[in-house]
């Protein structure tokens, strides 16, 4: 999921970058940290989008629940939904 963030509008990246302090203790070449707390999880929203789909299913690996879909068709979703509306993904109007 995270390839497809090179299409995040800047706006968006600048908004929840780390500050000097966090990049400090968590240099960028090393980590990806973001900081902030937007009105809405991208990923969360893509996540309902594809339950929505049908594109994720969940099961047990004993006691632990998983879900498991096509990598392709999510990270397809994700990448429209970046470069049609990703402010929306956010929750931020533009």
């Amino acid at each position: 999921m995270h390839y497809m963030e090179v299409h995040t509008p800047k706006e968006i990246n600048e908004q929840y970058a780390p500050s000097d302090a966090v990049n400090k203790i968590y240099p960028p070449e090393e980590w990806f940290i973001e900081t902030g707390h937007p009105p809405l999880k991208a990923w969360y929203t893509i996540q309902s989008m594809a339950y929505k789909k049908g594109l994720i299913k969940e099961t047990y690996i004993g006691n632990c629940h998983v879900m498991y879909f096509d990598i392709l068709d999510v990270v397809n979703l994700c990448a429209e939904e970046l470069k049609n509306r990703p402010f929306e993904l956010w929750g931020i109007k533009e």
